[in-house]
């Protein structure tokens, strides 16, 4: 808080800070000639001892003026001044005396002076000692709303006698005026998120509501050169400190991705630090030289600021100038120009930061120009997609944005966890990046099938051509000429796939054109074509001249388009081939690709029957000789080295949010940043099933098919028949549990050498140990190993294929089955979907007590449903007591002091058995190793 005092007894200003906003109250004591029972307008305020700056004061989120008494008390004269001096430099204007309440707006009609005048009753008056009163204005800054209340005095305490509605909070024009302050509709752009309107809680939606910084990695073109895409991580709480810091920075982001709502961020900042910024869209620098660029930069100011301030903005120090380009290098200008114009920026701004799309970083090293690239002045980033913690903020923010507040806190939680699995499955599947636009899109979706977050999930697609629609749209196609541009798109997108390329060579995209014309008698011209696609952000144009799509995921969803209208095209040569093509992805799922364009053609297709059918038959290959496991006999060599294992404590604190964002933040920890190549091209490393497949690539079948199959099943729950969604169900459930049969029979079989390779391993980091205690480290290993495998399976049995509207579909299903297994994954969808009773949970535990393997894989998933839902506090008691989640030596095992060497008890089989995970004081306790 600073004060600023003029003459400490006739007037004081007082300046408050507060998130990067300034308060201004000018304080004026009109009562300094004050005596008692003067006559109204005899008073004199000496108007000429204030000394004030209008800029400063328009500057800060709002100026408000105090004083006892109105003008009408001072001298007529005067009067007229000292209203000219407080309504010219106060939005606000607070005064007393009249103990008359009184509120209303004065705007003078020549020099749009314009002021909110509240007069205020009496706090304390000697004639009515009962009697006392005042106001409260709430400002919404971000809203630009305000609201008085009123308060009276009621016997023992102040109640609120009115409350007004929310109105518009007006700043003083003619202050504005007096500094750099935003346009009303360049505040409202700002302010704006261009992925997101309004949900259908008919909430209108602003920037704030739903901004995250991004993470940066930061770019060396040396390290670049040398094949090294990432050198440092800049965290998204670091973000603006690092733009700070930095001052001139470029940042790379792949089309959809956000730069443009970062840049609106970026500006706001600059400019609540008190930087006379501009924000400049880059498609509009055609030349690179001083002229042209000032020229660019006083048209954009006019539009984005109030009053004609631009020659006081060019003299300005260049200490006080910050600017913001976003879609840099949009413009015709090549290589060099570019770089002159970065160069001319950094002459006259102090931070200038640049947001470009990723495939411009590439021109430096394709332009034929030898000239070393004068881009590296400036500091090269790229925004990353967002991890897991970020994934889970806006999530928890859309759940709760307009939330009605009758629902209970565990549904608000409930529901934030099954959309963070939803969104978690389709980023892991390929179907969506993960960048604040697609999930957005995503939740958006939901909304709009007026579904709860347990709706279905399989129309992603929708997101795709609800985005491709509206930006057609806003260049003015018509319906019949948007459905148009989808068939030549998804043309182009298949002869990409069938050529293997990427990248298409402009004379190739015509001739795909013109067959189109002359197969459909129509008259697209190329050249016009191609530029819309550019303006819409669907094809970009390289350097090299060739063309290509913004991303992967929109390439696929195309030839998903290409084969669904193919598959539509009854006897004819495109449907036979669309077939072939078709039952070749299914056969070779785990091409990356192949798995985003069938989850994509699923839901162009429209639940149809044949295309589940081949899908069905190909699932049922995948471990097809092998039966399920029961994880009953299938475990007891595991069973048989688990006697001395300690239990450990699973629970954790009784936030259920708090638990989940330490889970994400050790997730986000481990999150690989991507390296995408140079080129992306399709690769195709086509391997179909056999059993004669190693078993990692049999696994990675396994795990395809259980994401394919299960996001089948939900995104069609409603649409078909029973036996068929039963046996989807059945398949997608019984595909995990023969690759767990498989992996565990196969354990079994080489346990000795893999045993030998552990203790390999041990030795070579605790060289220190005995022989008897690296045998017993490696046992805990084998078990952890396995525990692990089958608690991973069963959970992604669950995520893949639970879903609230399946659960009749699921009773009738495990309602036939009695083996662990079943139980364990009906178990785990419960937990997830709809909470079975705690004395369900008891009785089951009591079955399999003696199976320990199964007892730890149902104890976890326990824990996971009182850690990360908000559960009843008598049900989390008698579930934390049953399960011993708070830990317990569940298997016993003495130590040693001198070494940690564990006592050990014989094993079923006669010799000795391994101990389980050692107290933490053991200094022999080896590293584990992932």
């Amino acid at each position: 808080m600073v004060f600023s005092l003029a003459e400490p007894d006739i007037f004081y200003q007082v300046e408050v800070n507060h998130n990067l906003h300034t308060f201004n109250f000018n304080v004026f004591n009109t009562a300094w000639l004050s005596q008692k029972h003067e006559d109204q307008g005899s008073l004199v305020f000496p108007t000429h001892l204030i000394s004030w700056d209008p800029a400063k004061l328009a500057q800060g989120a709002f100026s408000a003026s105090v004083f006892h008494h109105p003008e009408n008390w001072l001298d007529s004269s005067n009067a007229i001044e000292f209203r000219k001096v407080t309504e010219q430099n106060s939005d606000i204007i607070l005064s007393g005396h009249e103990h008359h309440r009184e509120v209303f707006y004065k705007r003078h009609p020549e020099n749009d002076v314009e002021a909110q005048i509240v007069k205020a009753n009496a706090l304390q008056e000697r004639s009515r000692p009962d009697s006392s009163s005042f106001n409260l204005i709430v400002v919404d800054l971000e809203a630009k709303k305000q609201k008085l209340f009123q308060f009276d005095w009621r016997t023992v305490e102040y109640r609120e006698s009115k409350e007004h509605e929310w109105q518009d909070f007006i700043r003083n024009r003619f202050l504005q005026r007096q500094s750099f302050f935003l346009s009303p509709d360049f505040d409202k752009y700002l302010n704006s998120l261009d992925s997101l309107t309004a949900t259908s809680r008919n909430r209108i939606i602003h920037l704030e509501d739903f901004f995250l910084a991004p993470r940066l990695s930061i770019l060396s073109l040396k390290d670049v050169i040398a094949g090294k895409r990432y050198t440092k991580v800049i965290k998204a709480a670091k973000f603006f400190d690092f733009v700070h810091t930095n001052k001139t920075l470029i940042i790379f982001g792949d089309t959809w991705q956000g730069k443009t709502t970062v840049a609106k961020k970026v500006f706001k900042d600059l400019y609540n630090h008190q930087y006379a910024t501009l924000l400049v869209d880059g498609s509009k620098f055609y030349k690179a030289n001083e002229d042209s660029f000032q020229k660019v930069l006083r048209e954009v100011f006019s539009n984005q600021y109030e009053g004609d301030l631009w020659h006081r903005f060019i003299q300005l120090p260049k200490e006080q100038r910050a600017l913001v380009i976003d879609n840099f290098g949009r413009s015709a200008l090549k290589q060099q120009s570019l770089q002159q114009l970065l160069q001319i920026a950094n002459a006259f701004f102090e931070l200038v930061v640049v947001f470009a799309h990723a495939d411009l970083q590439l021109q430096q090293f394709v332009e034929p120009e030898n000239a070393p690239p004068k881009l590296s002045d400036y500091t090269h980033c790229e925004m990353l997609p967002l991890d897991q913690s970020q994934r889970t903020q806006l999530i928890r923010r859309w759940v709760r944005f307009g939330a009605d507040t009758n629902v209970e806190e565990g549904e608000l939680i409930k529901q934030e966890n099954q959309l963070r699995t939803m969104i978690r499955e389709t980023i892991n599947a390929g179907l969506i990046a993960s960048t604040p636009f697609f999930i957005f899109g995503t939740l958006q979706l939901l909304e709009s099938l007026k579904t709860s977050p347990n709706g279905q999930f399989g129309s992603i697609g929708y997101v795709y051509e609800g985005v491709i629609t509206s930006r057609l749209s806003k260049l003015g196609k018509t319906s019949a000429q948007i459905n148009q541009a989808f068939l030549v798109i998804s043309l182009i997108a298949h002869w990409l796939y069938e050529n293997n390329e990427n990248e298409i060579e402009q004379q190739d995209l015509y001739g795909i054109i013109r067959n189109y014309n002359d197969m459909y008698r129509e008259n697209l011209h190329p050249s016009t074509f191609l530029e819309e696609l550019q303006t819409a952000q669907i094809l970009t144009e390289q350097v090299t001249g060739n063309w290509k799509f913004v991303g992967s995921h929109l390439r696929d969803f195309f030839v998903a388009k290409y084969l669904a209208l193919a598959l539509g095209e009854e006897d004819s040569r495109e449907k036979d081939e669309a077939e072939i093509r078709v039952r070749s992805m299914i056969e070779t799922i785990v091409y990356e690709p192949h798995t985003r364009i069938l989850l994509f053609l699923v839901f162009e297709a429209n639940s149809n029957k044949t295309l589940i059918r081949w899908i069905l038959n190909e699932a049922c290959k995948v471990y097809g000789k092998s039966k399920v496991t029961d994880l009953d006999s299938d475990v007891q060599f595991i069973n048989n080295l688990q006697l001395t294992i300690l239990s450990r404590n699973l629970l954790r604190s009784g936030d259920p949010r708090k638990n989940q964002d330490e889970q994400d933040e050790a997730i986000s920890k481990h999150e690989q940043i991507p390296e995408p190549p140079l080129t992306d091209t399709y690769k195709k490393k086509l391997v179909k099933y056999s059993d004669d497949l190693d078993e990692f690539t049999k696994a990675a079948f396994a795990l395809k098919m259980i994401e394919l199959v299960g996001q089948l099943v939900k995104s069609f729950a409603g649409t078909i028949k029973k036996d068929l969604k039963q046996n989807l169900i059945e398949e997608c459930i019984n595909v995990g549990l023969r690759f767990l049969h498989s992996t565990l029979r196969y354990s079994k079989k080489e346990l000795q050498e893999l045993g030998d390779i552990l203790k390999h391993l041990i030795r070579e980091q605790n060289p220190q140990l005995s022989k008897q205690n690296v045998e017993n480290r490696s046992d805990e290993l084998l078990i952890i190993l396995h525990h692990g495998l089958a608690y991973g399976v069963i959970k992604k049995i669950a995520q893949s294929v639970g879903h609230i509207d399946l659960k009749e579909s699921f009773d009738d299903i495990f309602g036939t089955k009695e083996l662990v297994s079943y139980r364990l994954v009906e178990t785990a969808i419960g937990l997830d979907h709809y909470a079975p009773r705690a004395n369900k949970l008891t009785k089951f535990a009591k079955e399999i007590k003696d199976n320990k393997f199964a007892h730890n894989i149902l104890r976890r998933l326990i824990a996971d449903y009182v850690n990360y839902f908000e559960v009843d506090r008598a049900q989390r008691q008698t579930l934390v007591q049953t399960f011993k989640l708070a830990g317990g030596a569940e298997y016993l095992f003495n130590t040693t002091k001198e070494e940690g060497t564990v006592h050990l008890q014989p094993r079923k089989g006669g010799s000795s058995s391994p101990p389980g995970h050692p107290r933490k004081d053991l200094n022999s306790v080896p590293p584990r190793r992932k």
